[in-house]
C-alpha cells in the first residue's frame, strides 16, 4: 500500500448545508440569469460568486468584502467542488465583489430576481399562504450624508437622531414569516406612502387577490386602505387616531371618551380611549 505523501485539511463547518439550500433554490442560476456575467470575466460567474459570498456571510457572520478572499483560499478545494468550478487566486477579490454589488443595486434587476427567487422558494418549501404582514424598520450608522444617498437624517426609532439612517420596508408570508419582498428607502421618508408600492409588487409576484394584509397604524392611511379594497383584498391594522381621522372617529363614535390608555380596570377599546356604558 503506497504512502500518502500530502494531506490538505480544510475546515468546512456549515458550508455544505448552505450550498445544499442554495442548490434547492437554484440561487446561482437565478442570480446569473438576472445579473449576467461580463464576457471577459473568467472563472466563477456572478451566480456562483454570489453563492460563495453568501456562504461567507452566513458562516462567518460578516457582510464585509475585505475578508472573503483570504477565507476562500483556505477552503479552495471544498468551495471549488461545491461550486463546480476550481478557484483561482483573486476569485473573491474586492474588485469582483464590488462589481457584483453594482449589478445587485439596480432596482429593475433586483425586483425581477426577488420575484423569481420567491417562486423557487414556494416550490421548495411548499408554503401555506394565508396572509401578508408588512412592516418597516430603520438602521443607522456612521455615514456621510449625501443629497441623493440612502443614509439621511430622519425620525429615529433607535433614539439616535444624531446619526443618519436608511429605511427598510418588508413583506412576509403568514403564518410562516418567510420574507417575500423588501424595499430600501432613504431614512428621512415617512412610512405611510411606502406600503402601497410594496403591496403592488407582492400582489404581482403572488398573482392572487383576496389575501389579508396586516400592518401597524402607519398602514392605515386612507389611500392605502382604499387601494386594498379596490383590488379586492382585505386589511387589518390599528387605526391611527391623528389628524382628520381622529376627528372623523370622534364624530362617529359618540360614546367613546378619549383619555390616556392603560388605566387599570377599564374596558380598553384601542390605544388612547375607552368605551363608556
Amino acid at each position: 500500500m503506497g504512502e500518502i505523501s500530502n494531506l490538505e485539511h480544510e475546515r468546512i463547518d456549515d458550508i455544505p448545508m448552505i450550498v445544499g439550500i442554495c442548490q434547492q433554490l437554484q440561487l446561482a442560476e437565478v442570480v446569473h440569469r438576472h445579473l449576467g456575467t461580463h464576457g471577459l470575466q473568467s472563472g466563477l460567474n456572478n451566480g456562483q460568486l454570489c453563492v460563495g459570498w453568501l456562504i461567507y456571510v452566513l458562516s462567518q457572520g460578516s457582510h464585509t468584502k475585505v475578508g472573503v478572499e483570504e477565507w476562500s483560499q483556505c477552503r479552495c478545494h471544498s468551495l471549488g467542488h461545491l461550486l463546480h468550478q476550481s478557484l483561482r487566486p483573486g476569485e473573491f477579490g474586492d474588485d469582483r465583489l464590488g462589481r457584483l454589488l453594482h449589478r445587485l443595486s439596480q432596482d429593475k434587476r433586483w425586483k425581477d430576481l426577488e420575484a423569481d427567487l420567491w417562486s423557487a422558494t414556494v416550490v421548495v418549501h411548499e408554503m401555506v399562504l394565508e396572509g401578508i404582514r408588512l412592516d418597516g424598520t430603520t438602521s443607522y450608522g456612521h455615514h456621510q450624508v449625501r443629497e441623493d444617498g440612502l443614509m439621511q437624517f430622519g425620525m429615529s426609532k433607535d433614539h439616535r437622531p444624531d446619526l443618519p439612517q436608511l429605511k427598510l420596508m418588508v413583506a412576509a408570508a403568514e403564518p410562516s414569516g418567510h420574507l417575500i419582498a423588501s424595499d430600501l428607502h432613504s431614512g428621512q421618508r415617512a412610512d405611510d406612502p411606502l406600503y402601497t408600492p410594496l403591496i403592488h409588487r407582492v400582489r404581482a409576484m403572488l398573482g392572487r387577490k383576496g389575501l389579508l394584509y396586516t400592518g401597524d397604524c402607519k398602514m392605515s392611511a386612507l389611500e392605502t386602505r382604499a387601494d386594498l379594497v379596490r383590488q379586492e383584498d382585505f386589511y387589518l391594522m390599528p387605526l391611527a387616531l391623528t389628524g382628520k381621522q381622529a376627528e372623523a372617529f370622534r364624530q362617529q363614535c359618540h360614546h367613546c371618551r378619549f383619555l390616556p390608555s392603560g388605566l387599570a380596570g377599564e374596558p380598553i377599546l384601542d390605544f388612547g380611549f375607552w368605551i363608556l356604558d
